[in-house]
């Protein structure tokens, strides 16, 4: 075997593949990637109703056939945590390790780890240089940008970069004004981030990073100010959706308007109202819808377990599924999986605890 040119560059290239899993990125091959499989719904962490002390550790995912089902449990209980998918991993960023409604910025983590749905395992990757919690995480271009935040030190206007072949984090150009409690969606190759809470207000504030410059530049505000809300990209649009603002009496009320973001005249409108208002819920886009899943409800006071999908050739929002659990501080993604019977083999073979890099 060892003789042979091409089977000796094939155990090479297999050889280095394993043996450097943060450069798993960029060694992706057709011959590394999934075969096959679906694309699912998958929910990570949060704060269930029927544990409202506990954190969860569980990650889920919406198997089309039978419902939901249990993935390996993240290495850490988690609350509030970025998630985002890249080139077929899960990453989990930040949030908070602790349940404490009137401090949660005291719990803040820097803990970062990478989800590969091949083998059911988790990795430890390099923290963040900043604990971060309400902050977002978006990919673009093979780097994950962590922007703004809050933790013990108060709200923060740093921007982070992750690069994947050298496993560390890269200080960015900061917000000019420090933002927490926002959302962000890449769209046109920039970063676009909503609304959230800047000098203890909520916002309607927005603006956009552009990679290629490392540079900031306002663009038109939200006709509502909100915060702990989700932004997604579907095709061409940006869709803020949830969060909270404070009332006439002061008091935090639900917003339900759903706005939309047009890259090419740089303004927004409005498209059909959610259902249910919620607050640190989890969205995804699947199958050209979007998903919107848990959060919390200020009408009702509890937390919610409805799924809310909103099809754009429709324009409308039905309630489509429900999560196990109404949960609050969940993040969402879509991720490509392994045909089911593959994954629950591969699972049973594969240790799923996290190792260290």
């Amino acid at each position: 075997m060892m003789q042979d040119s091409e089977c000796h560059r094939l155990l090479v290239e297999a050889m280095n593949y394993h043996l450097l899993p943060y450069h798993q990125n960029t060694l992706q091959s057709r011959r590394t990637k999934i075969r096959g499989g679906s694309r699912v719904l998958v929910t990570v962490g949060g704060r269930p109703a029927l544990t409202e002390k506990s954190l969860s550790r569980e990650i889920l995912y919406r198997d089309p056939e039978s419902g939901w089902k249990r993935l390996a449990e993240l290495p850490a209980k988690s609350f509030n945590q970025c998630v985002t998918v890249m080139d077929g991993f899960l990453y989990i960023a930040g949030g908070e390790d602790q349940n404490d409604a009137r401090n949660q910025a005291k719990h803040a983590v820097s803990n970062f780890c990478r989800y590969d749905p091949r083998f059911n395992t988790w990795i430890h990757l390099a923290n963040m240089n900043q604990k971060r919690t309400h902050f977002s995480l978006n990919v673009f271009n093979g780097l994950l940008y962590a922007i703004g935040g809050r933790n013990s030190e108060g709200c923060l206007a740093s921007v982070e970069c992750y690069v994947p072949s050298t496993n560390q984090w890269q200080l960015k150009s900061p917000l000019e004004v420090a933002r927490c409690c926002h959302s962000s969606s890449v769209i046109d190759g920039k970063i676009l981030v909503v609304g959230g809470y800047i000098n203890n207000a909520y916002s309607r504030s927005v603006c956009m990073y552009d990679p290629s410059t490392d540079s900031w530049q306002d663009k038109a505000s939200l006709s509502t100010p909100r915060g702990w809300q989700c932004s997604v990209t579907l095709v061409d649009r940006v869709y803020v959706m949830g969060g909270s603002q404070l009332g006439g009496r002061g008091e935090r009320v639900d917003v339900l308007p759903v706005e939309c973001f047009n890259p090419h005249t740089g303004q927004w409108s409005y498209v059909a109202p959610l259902q249910n208002g919620v607050s640190t819920a989890g969205a995804s886009t699947l199958n050209g819808k979007i998903y919107l899943a848990g959060g919390w409800n200020e009408v009702e006071k509890k937390y919610k377990k409805c799924i809310q999908c909103y099809n754009p050739d429709l324009n409308e929002w039905t309630e489509e599924d429900e999560l196990p659990e109404a949960t609050v501080g969940v993040s969402c993604c879509t991720i490509n999986m392994p045909n089911f019977k593959t994954r629950e083999s591969r699972a049973s073979s594969v240790s799923s605890v996290p190792v260290s890099i």
